[in-house]
């Protein structure tokens, strides 16, 4: 006998808990691919990381160096589709404020990874694009869903 779960809601049907977890596996099936293309772009080479960290050489202030469109516009577009997984077919805008945490997360790990190589530089102006593009890709999936007739709560 299987007995299934649900919450009740005032606004819907309830939802049984096995679809909600085949929701959330494919949610996650999503972001996976996303996570593997940043994580391969932002430590190529994989041999030249070090057993020390350079934190002398992270640049903690924005913008003091030059930093060419080109760079800024890589980093935003590296994490549009972490962004666009993260907020595909959701409702609501929470999704916006997951992908800008999950994405400045993302990028803080990654960025602390590259303080332990030589090739890389770990910078605070990564950081802020990083979680832009991540921010951006969520805003234009729910923009996507509002097009076809989604409600987006805000």
């Amino acid at each position: 006998m299987h007995a299934e779960t649900t919450l009740p809601s005032a606004a819907s049907p309830p939802i049984p808990a096995n679809a909600r977890l085949r929701a959330a596996s494919w949610s996650v099936a999503r972001v996976v691919p996303p996570l593997m293309l940043i994580l391969l772009a932002t430590t190529w080479p994989i041999t030249d990381f070090q057993d020390h960290p350079h934190w002398d050489e992270v640049e903690w202030i924005p913008f003091v160096h030059y930093f060419g469109p080109f760079d800024v516009v890589a980093n935003v577009v590296l994490f549009v589709p972490f962004g666009l997984a993260i907020g595909w077919g959701g409702t609501t805008s929470r999704r916006l404020v997951w992908a800008l945490v999950l994405g400045l997360g993302c990028s803080l790990a990654v960025e602390f990874a590259q303080a332990y190589s030589h090739n890389r530089s770990a910078t605070v102006v990564d950081l802020v694009t990083n979680a832009t593009g991540a921010w951006l890709g969520a805003r234009w999936a729910l923009a996507r869903a509002r097009a076809r007739g989604g409600q987006v709560a805000e």
